[in-house]
């Protein structure tokens, strides 16, 4: 709430504001038309970081470095911005963290692993029903991935001994558009089809016609 005011105490001037933002105290970061914005909320010093037109903004819970994502192009915040390079022409729709230096991409096209700097690539349709994804999620608690399909739902993979393992856990052929965790600990799925569904205590529930706005 003080953010919100102090936004529209004051707008930021040539500034167009889209729907993604980071708070790391004293800074704000903000996904504007223009790029990446970093407002000191003290100072009320502004400057665009990156200038590339970013989709949203993720914080890696482990280290608190930031990552910005667009169609084509992965970018790391810290104390400076840089891009990492991907191995391929990927449409990048989501970003997940497993570690300090390990994190899942989720792309229309499969999904790409980034582990200690190094990038692998898995679209082996024989491993897995779908390699079409749009979100992702890792549960730190139970290590195991949640991919949000654009053709065949909600998939779950669980890792032991380094094999991957598909445990047929599919809602339905629904796309899934998003993926979050909430602090009681349930897993909630936006569906494009209007729904949410949780998942608690290893049981679903489905919320219909939610008229979300994702």
């Amino acid at each position: 709430k003080w953010i919100h005011k102090l936004q529209l105490a004051k707008p930021l001037k040539n500034v167009q504001y889209k729907n993604s933002m980071v708070f790391q105290f004293p800074f704000l970061y903000l996904i504007t038309k223009q790029g990446v914005l970093k407002l000191n909320v003290l100072s009320r010093q502004e400057a665009i970081i990156l200038k590339n037109e970013c989709n949203r903004l993720e914080v890696n819970p482990f280290n608190k470095n930031i990552y910005a994502l667009n169609a084509h192009h992965l970018f790391k915040i810290k104390t400076s911005v840089y891009e990492i390079k991907l191995k391929g022409e990927f449409i990048l729709e989501d970003i997940t963290f497993k570690n300090r230096t390990s994190f899942y991409v989720a792309t229309p096209s499969g999904l790409i692993y980034f582990n200690n700097g190094q990038q692998f690539f898995n679209n082996n349709s024989s491993v897995l029903p779908t390699t079409r994804f749009h979100s992702c999620y890792y549960d730190t608690v139970f290590n195991n991935l949640y991919l949000g399909s654009i053709d065949k739902g909600l998939l779950k993979l669980t890792f032991k001994d380094m094999n991957t393992l598909y445990n047929g856990n599919e809602m339905n052929e629904s796309s899934i558009s998003s993926i979050i965790k909430t602090k009681s600990g349930n897993v909630l799925f936006a569906q494009i089809v209007n729904n949410i569904m949780q998942i608690k205590n290893s049981k679903t529930t489905l919320f219909k016609n939610m008229h979300l706005n994702i």
